[in-house]
């Protein structure tokens, strides 16, 4: 395979059970290969349960599959720890940091002199939308902005793949999609490699290349949805047909995987 049409990450039927004390196994993952190219913006949705932040933690490193492959660029690892960010549903930030000093923690566990890793932070800031913001503490910052600077503090880590734990569930609906529009120019302006787990079906469609749709545990893929809305995303992409279109296909999806339906095919 050319180098450049190699995806920068794979799964290759991978599995995964729990092993309950006093109860039987409890196969969580039974069958699930993806394929994520560089630049890509790909989410993960499935019915509540389905297994879809095990998939995320398996990426992150965090589990271990019990079979099957996760490679890197085409090289099998046991875990994807060094080429991934991760980015849980909490901001985590150290409310006796500032901003910068957050993002810049990762630098310095990384060896970077505090001096060098918070100059690296500080040239992000405007990215993010921060530059007025850098010395500020997270309890002085909005629920949106917390998530953009918990953001940086990812991008920061400089790793090539980006995974995103449902990041704007608990804010409200106006302060998501400003972020959701945010987010998806910023991704494809600064060409970023992101995974993203939702339940939100209009952020899915409105972010995404392709979405992968889990079925019921024990999870496999249902159905992979290639999204081919043209040109950059914005607020009017959620008046375009298509985003109608694929809107109704994945709500019809996850309807039927939740009642057991059989799995579909690719759309």
């Amino acid at each position: 395979m050319n180098p450049e049409q190699q995806p920068i990450l794979s799964v290759r039927n991978v599995t995964k059970a729990f092993h309950p004390r006093g109860a039987d196994p409890l196969q969580v993952i039974s069958d699930v290969s993806m394929d994520i190219s560089r630049g890509e913006f790909v989410s993960i949705v499935g019915p509540s349960g389905s297994g879809k932040s095990t998939v995320m933690s398996m990426l992150a490193g965090l589990e271990e599959p019990d079979s099957g492959l996760m490679l890197a660029e085409g090289t099998a690892t046991h875990g994807l720890s060094s080429h991934c960010a991760y980015m849980p549903q909490k901001d985590l930030l150290f409310p006796w940091h500032t901003i910068v000093g957050n993002a810049a923690l990762a630098l310095r566990l990384q060896g970077r002199s505090r001096r060098r890793a918070e100059s690296e932070v500080r040239d992000l800031l405007p990215t993010f939308g921060l530059e007025d913001f850098g010395d500020s503490y997270p309890w002085e910052l909005s629920g949106g902005m917390r998530q953009r600077a918990a953001l940086l503090r990812t991008v920061a880590i400089g790793r090539p793949i980006l995974l995103l734990d449902e990041p704007f569930g608990a804010l409200d609906y106006l302060t998501r999609t400003e972020l959701q529009m945010w987010l998806a120019t910023t991704a494809h302006e600064q060409g970023w490699t992101v995974v993203l787990i939702t339940h939100d079906v209009p952020e899915a469609v409105l972010l995404s290349d392709r979405i992968y749709v889990l079925s019921q545990k024990p999870a496999v893929i249902d159905l992979v949805l290639d999204v081919g809305i043209p040109g950059k995303r914005t607020i009017d992409t959620l008046g375009h047909p298509d985003f109608a279109r694929f809107e109704h296909i994945l709500l019809e999806r996850l309807t039927a995987v939740g009642r057991g339906r059989p799995t579909a095919t690719s759309v």
